[in-house]
C-alpha cells in the first residue's frame, strides 16, 4: 500500500499542472497515468498548441495567458535551481502573430470595435479587403468581417508535450511519485478515504489517499461512477481527433523568404463562425500559404471529421501530407 494523501489520475497537460501545483503548495502527491513518459495519444498530443491573449470576453484570455506564462517562468526557475540542465521559457513558448478571423454569420462581435480599443496596444486589425491588403498582405476571403492579428511576447504556441516533461520532473523533485502505466480499475470511497485500486505491470496495488483528483479526460465518467452515480448523463465525453500535418519539402524548399515569412505569421490562427463552433466559441484553423494572397484552410474540427461540408474549401495546390490522426479516447 502507498501513502499519498491527493492522487491525481491522468498525467495529460491538466492532471500534471494540477499534480505541480499541489507539490509545490506542500502536499505529498501522488499521479497515476496510463501512459509511458513519451506521451503517445490523448488531447495532450504533439507539440504545438495555440497560446493566445486576445479575445471578445472581458479579457478572460488575457488573464489566463498572462498567469499560465507567470507560472511557467516559475516552472523554469524552480527546475534550473535543481537540476543541471538548463531549462529555457523558449522550450515552451514559440512567440509568433496569432490570427483571428471573423465571418458574417458570427453572432458574437458585439462590442468588438470596444474590445478592439481595450487591447489595441498588441493587435492590428482590418475590417475591409483593403485594410488586409494595406497590413497583411493579404486577400480576405469574400465572407470573412474582420481579420485580428495580435503580436505579443509569448503568443504564438505552446509545446504541451516539452511542458508536460518539465512538470512531471518538477513533481519528483518536490517529493511527489508518479506511476507510469499503470490503471485505474476501481475508484470508491468509504469515509473518510478513498480506494483506488491500481494496476500496474500486472501487479494489483491499492491507495487509500484523502483526496482525488481526476484528470482522465473521456474515462473520468466511468471512473467516477461508483461515487457519483448517474454523472454519465451529465457530461457526456466526445472523440476529437488530432490531425498532424508536415510539409512537403520539395514544395516549401521551393518558396521565396518571403513566402516563408508570410506563412509563419499566419500561423496560428482561430477561426470564428458559429456554424462550425457548436457550443464551442471558436474552432482551430491552420492557415497554410499558396501564394501570397492565396490561402487554403485546413480544418480538424471540434467533434466532427472529416471537415465539414458546410465549408466551401477549394486547395489549388497540395502542400503538405497528414502524417497521422490520432483520436483521442
Amino acid at each position: 500500500m502507498i501513502d499519498a494523501n491527493i492522487v491525481v489520475i491522468g498525467g495529460g497537460l491538466m492532471g500534471s499542472a494540477a499534480a505541480w501545483q499541489l507539490a509545490k503548495s506542500g502536499q505529498k502527491v501522488h499521479l497515476i497515468e496510463q501512459q509511458g513518459p513519451v506521451y503517445s495519444k490523448g488531447s495532450s498530443l504533439g507539440r504545438s498548441r495555440i497560446a493566445r491573449s486576445w479575445g471578445l470576453d472581458n479579457n478572460f484570455w488575457g488573464f489566463m495567458h498572462d498567469q499560465t506564462v507567470q507560472e511557467v517562468k516559475e516552472l523554469i526557475s524552480f527546475l534550473n535551481q535543481k537540476e543541471s540542465i538548463r531549462h529555457r521559457i523558449s522550450d515552451i513558448y514559440t512567440s509568433s502573430p496569432v490570427n483571428y478571423v471573423f465571418f458574417d454569420s458570427t453572432t458574437k462581435l458585439g462590442g468588438f470595435e470596444g474590445v478592439l480599443h481595450q487591447q489595441n496596444e498588441h493587435c492590428r486589425y482590418a475590417f475591409n479587403p483593403q485594410q488586409a491588403k494595406d497590413l497583411f498582405g493579404l486577400t480576405l476571403p469574400q465572407a470573412a468581417k474582420a481579420w485580428v492579428r495580435e503580436e505579443k511576447e509569448y503568443s504564438g504556441t505552446l509545446n504541451p508535450q516539452d511542458l508536460m516533461n518539465k512538470l512531471h520532473r518538477a513533481i519528483l523533485l518536490k517529493g511527489g511519485k508518479i506511476s507510469y502505466h499503470s490503471r485505474v480499475r476501481k475508484l470508491s470511497y468509504a469515509a473518510p478515504k478513498y480506494r483506488i485500486v491500481l494496476e500496474q505491470d500486472k501487479q494489483t496495488t491499492i491507495l487509500e489517499p484523502s483526496k482525488v483528483l481526476c484528470a482522465a479526460g473521456a474515462y473520468s465518467t466511468d471512473l467516477l461512477a461508483g461515487i457519483f452515480p448517474g454523472l454519465g448523463q451529465y457530461i457526456q465525453p466526445k472523440r476529437v481527433y488530432v490531425a498532424h500535418f508536415t510539409f512537403d519539402s520539395a514544395v516549401f524548399k521551393a518558396w521565396t523568404k518571403g513566402q516563408i515569412e508570410t506563412l509563419f505569421n499566419l500561423y496560428p490562427a482561430i477561426y470564428f463562425n458559429d456554424a462550425l463552433s457548436f457550443h464551442h466559441e471558436f474552432s482551430l484553423l491552420l492557415l497554410l500559404l499558396l501564394k501570397p494572397v492565396e490561402l487554403a484552410f485546413l480544418l480538424a474540427n471540434d467533434f466532427r471529421f472529416p471537415r465539414p461540408a458546410a465549408l466551401k474549401i477549394q486547395i489549388s495546390a497540395i502542400i503538405c501530407r497528414q502524417t497521422s490522426q490520432t483520436p483521442s479516447p
